[in-house]
């Protein structure tokens, strides 16, 4: 007699070990590891470049709305922050006399009008700071300056930058710093009002 070959039913496919699970955890923690620094420098590039074309339409705003109102305008910061404010500073120009410019804030000028009540307090986005302003100072933004500014010490109000109903601004450059410590130069050329961003700078630390 002969015996039929009994069926053999196909084996299941063996599973993973637990050290082969392990294993690939490992690897898949290095690689983010690896990656990981350059996503959050990619980020922090893009809120810095967000925050710079935020600083270049808070200037254009300022100048329309200086232009079509007659009204000096000025835009500022406050030192070591990303808070900045656009407001109407004064709507005499020039100035009668420079001690009727008030100290800080908005200029009050006796004999002129209330000036108009637009004030805008924004922010730039999150790990965004200002960090230097250099200012080419014409006659005109000499007469308007506040007389006890203390620009460049922390939580104070910077030297404001001005918007003339002629269209014409102060000459300015003005960086800023995102968390990575990479920088970014906004500029504003007083002639046209023209406003322009540079390059991302990388932070170079302590290297020669």
């Amino acid at each position: 007699m002969f015996r039929r070959p009994q069926p053999t039913s196909p084996r299941a496919p063996a599973g993973y070990t637990l050290l082969e699970l392990l294993l690939v955890l490992v690897v898949l923690v290095f690689l983010g590891s690896m990656a990981w620094p350059s996503l959050v420098n990619l980020l922090d590039s893009r809120h810095l470049r967000r925050g710079a074309d935020q600083v270049r339409t808070a200037w254009n705003s300022a100048r329309v709305k200086a232009v079509t109102s007659g009204v000096i305008y000025a835009f500022r910061y406050q030192e070591g922050t990303g808070q900045y404010e656009v407001l109407p500073w004064a709507s005499l120009e020039p100035p009668p006399d420079v001690s009727a410019v008030a100290a800080i804030g908005t200029a009050q000028i006796e004999g002129v009008d209330e000036l108009p009540d637009d004030a805008e307090q924004l922010e730039l986005p999150s790990g965004i700071q200002f960090l230097e302003l250099e200012q080419e100072f014409d006659s005109r933004d000499l007469l308007w300056q506040p007389n006890d500014l203390l620009s460049g010490m922390p939580g104070q109000w910077s030297s404001p930058i001005f918007f003339h109903p002629d269209g014409r601004t102060s000459t300015v450059d003005l960086s800023l710093e995102n968390k990575s410590g990479e920088t970014l130069v906004v500029s504003l050329r007083g002639l046209t009002g023209v406003s322009t961003v540079g390059e991302i700078l990388e932070d170079v630390g302590d290297s020669p």
